[in-house]
């Protein structure tokens, strides 16, 4: 498997994903892109937020955890 293909597979799951995610609240997208390892920047251009808006989100969703 060469780089295309897997750039390939990334956006068909990634599409599958967004397709799931669309009636969940914005709050519970970032909550579950968060949780599943996503970078704040794509996390950010994804809902159309800054990256310190999901840094913020990030860090409230380490201290309700603890």
């Amino acid at each position: 498997m060469n780089e295309s293909d897997v750039k390939g597979i990334q956006r068909v799951l990634t599409a599958l994903l967004l397709v799931q995610m669309n009636d969940m609240s914005e709050g519970d997208q970032v909550n579950l892109l968060i949780r599943a390892g996503w970078a704040n920047s794509d996390i950010a251009q994804l809902c159309g937020v800054t990256e310190n808006a999901i840094a913020i989100r990030k860090t409230r969703l380490k201290k309700s955890a603890k």
